[in-house]
């Protein structure tokens, strides 16, 4: 009798261990899929949608004043270097829309700062904003109104 004791006992030690073993790999299972969920949640919390959009004279000129001191701010003068001669916005920088180089030019942007694009009136920056959403920039303003609705705002400019 002793010996089948000892055969039931051996047995049921055997299927414990056995559910003991197939338990702890679906928890692993589980932590994995979790684990894979989880870092997929932050992956897509850390890509931001990207801003690409028109402003007014107001909300630019308020872009700016924010910006004054952010490195990672920059105003393009999308209008001929002859145009940009005759007075633009302060710190803005000279990337011709007309030339063939535009495109390759704005590609060599860092596509992780913050842009604000112009030109006369706001035709040529409104495509200037489209090659920039193409090229992947994460943040980009148009002024509708160029820097004829700047002016007419009585702003400044630099000449």
């Amino acid at each position: 009798m002793s010996n089948k004791i000892l055969g039931i006992l051996i047995i049921i030690g055997a299927v414990v261990g056995l559910v003991i073993l197939i338990g702890s790999n679906v928890n692993r299972q589980e932590e994995t899929t979790e684990q894979k969920s989880g870092s997929r949640v932050k992956e897509a919390q850390t890509q931001q949608t990207p801003v690409i959009k028109d402003t007014t004279v107001l909300e630019a000129q308020s872009l700016i004043q924010r910006n004054r001191e952010n490195k990672g701010f920059v105003v393009i003068d999308v209008r001929t270097p002859e145009e940009y001669a005759s007075g633009y916005i302060e710190r803005a920088i000279n990337l011709d829309y007309s030339s063939g180089t535009f495109r390759d030019g704005l590609a060599k942007l860092d596509k992780n700062k913050t842009y604000l694009v112009y030109c006369r009136s706001g035709a040529r920056s409104k495509k200037a904003l489209d090659i920039m959403k193409d090229l992947g920039f994460n943040e980009v303003y148009n002024l509708t109104s160029g820097i004829t609705g700047w002016t007419a705002e009585g702003l400044p400019v630099v000449k």
